[in-house]
């Protein structure tokens, strides 16, 4: 099986509005593009800059100018205007979730985590602080509060597709497959139209050996997102690597890679391996070789460069590679998962 996933850009997060309610994912979704559609940001920043020259403490023009900074993906300043904004009011809880996502954009998850949980300190039934609290678990490996996070966020709404879908990503990530498909399966059930529900599925139904149904969910993701590179590179590693000879095929698993690195602008490791394997599954040893190699020229984590090696010297020596179940070239991989945080 390769996991499809590095860092945490797999996993669903969820806003708030800016009012003084809560809002559902819907609602919330509405809000941040609010921000993030408007024709010209960098205007709308330096509007916000202005009005704030007269009144620089004013805590909704930080707010406003620090939603705009996010919208834009310049998470430094976000988190300066947020912290500004709780400077001048430190019970503010919209600033505390605002810059926890802000954090957590900025890959500062010891920072996003502390934000979350005061967030929820004064906004107690918050599902979607939750949900994004259990996010930040997952992306510092800490599986069990994850679970615990987003099981919270489903007490409190059982709807909440995101904590199903952060809380299957979690019982994947210790092992637990069956347990993942059941909360993708109660996702797709919620939301069926959400192509990377179906790739998660996949991703833990080709874990746990079940290849037909796997091919069958990464079909599915591509019908529904057609430049879901990774979706076509799960399938060109199954066709490519699958101990089970009915799944093989060399030749169609070349052509399934090639497609995941042309969407992928050949900029994602990950692919470079599959390719390899895709080629020499397909009988040409040599350029599986080159591609393997290429592979590991990038900086790619020690448990991939070791497999990696492993399979280029099987490359080398003529042979195919076929997996055993074992995770394999997170490096470089992103389905885009990242739902508004």
């Amino acid at each position: 099986m390769k996991r499809l996933v590095a860092g945490f850009a797999f996993l669903a997060l969820v806003a708030l509005a800016s009012g003084p309610a809560l809002a559902q994912d819907v609602s919330s979704a509405q809000d941040d593009a609010a921000f993030s559609d408007l024709d010209n940001i960098d205007g709308a920043i330096a509007q916000a800059t202005q009005m704030m020259d007269q009144n620089p403490d004013d805590p909704t023009n930080l707010f406003r100018r620090g939603r705009l900074y996010f919208a834009k993906g310049d998470y430094p300043h976000a988190i300066t205007d947020f912290s500004n904004v709780l400077r001048v009011d430190p019970t503010n809880a919209l600033a505390l979730f605002q810059r926890g996502r802000a954090y957590y954009r900025n890959n500062d998850l010891d920072a996003a985590i502390p934000d979350f949980n005061a967030f929820l300190r004064l906004r107690p039934g918050s599902a979607p602080a939750y949900i994004n609290l259990g996010a930040a678990h997952i992306a510092k490996g800490d599986y069990d509060e994850a679970i615990a996070s987003e099981t919270e966020a489903l007490r409190i709404d059982p709807h909440a597709v995101f904590a199903l879908v952060n809380r299957g990503r979690a019982f994947e990530f210790k092992g637990n497959h069956d347990r993942a498909i059941d909360d993708f399966t109660q996702a797709l059930q919620l939301d069926p139209q959400r192509a990377a529900t179906w790739l998660a599925r996949a991703d833990a139904r080709e874990a746990k050996g079940d290849y037909a149904n796997a091919r069958a969910d990464y079909k599915a993701t591509i019908k529904l997102d057609p430049a879901a590179w990774a979706a076509y590179n799960g399938l060109a590693w199954q066709l490519a690597t699958c101990p089970d000879p009915k799944f093989s095929d060399g030749k169609i698993a070349v052509v399934a890679a090639e497609r995941a690195c042309e969407l992928s602008d050949w900029n994602a490791p990950g692919c470079l391996d599959t390719l390899a394997a895709a080629y020499a599954e397909s009988g040409d040893f040599d350029t599986a070789a080159k591609w393997e190699t290429k592979f590991l020229t990038y900086n790619i984590p020690e448990a991939d460069a070791t497999a990696g090696q492993a399979r280029l010297k099987l490359y080398q020596a003529r042979q195919p590679y076929h997996h055993g179940g074992e995770a394999l070239s997170t490096a470089g991989e992103s389905n885009g998962w990242h739902q508004g945080a």
